[in-house]
């Protein structure tokens, strides 16, 4: 990446302690066919490169969605259609999703970092730092998903509180 891709990729944030800086983490193109990333995800892809691509898939989302904060972008690219949500305070389907969490991340306090996706045997995982300065809450946050092709169609997730006081010193990450 040269000098100048990196500083049009920098992402400046406002928050409540004022600007901060985001370094998006580089999404290797993975082997197979067509363009890296595709406009949107193809359902029906399959062949001996599938977990790769889904792995990349994975990696595109996290950097559209956590560090871009790209709700409608991420949506669009890699949830097109069917979407079948299992947080407990979230109805069903993509528009509902979509809705929620555009609303969610109105709070320019709010921030997910410290991420990291793994994907593997047609799953997704995403383990992140969920902060929420505005109301002094921080948590440990997980998102998993189900691909079809290379699409997500299932969701679900988990959050535990981080309060600064735990036992173990490297509690969380």
């Amino acid at each position: 990446m040269s000098i100048f891709a990196l500083v049009l990729s920098i992402n400046l944030v406002a928050g409540a302690d004022g600007l901060r800086v985001r370094f998006p983490k580089p999404v290797q193109r993975p082997p197979g066919p067509g363009p890296w990333p595709p406009v949107v995800c193809d359902p029906n892809e399959k062949g001996p490169h599938l977990q790769k691509r889904q792995q990349a898939a994975l990696q595109d989302w996290s950097v559209m969605f956590y560090d871009h904060e790209d709700v409608i972008g991420s949506f669009d690219r890699w949830i097109p259609g069917q979407w079948i949500n299992h947080s407990p305070g979230a109805g069903q389907g993509r528009e509902d999703a979509i809705r929620r969490l555009s609303v969610l991340l109105t709070d320019p306090s709010i921030s997910m970092t410290n991420w990291t996706a793994f994907a593997g045997q047609g799953y997704g995982f995403v383990h992140f730092k969920f902060s929420f300065p505005s109301i002094d809450t921080v948590f440990a946050a997980w998102h998993s998903f189900r691909f079809q092709g290379l699409c997500f169609v299932e969701h679900w997730d988990g959050v535990q509180r981080i309060f600064g006081n735990e036992t173990n010193p490297i509690a969380y990450f």
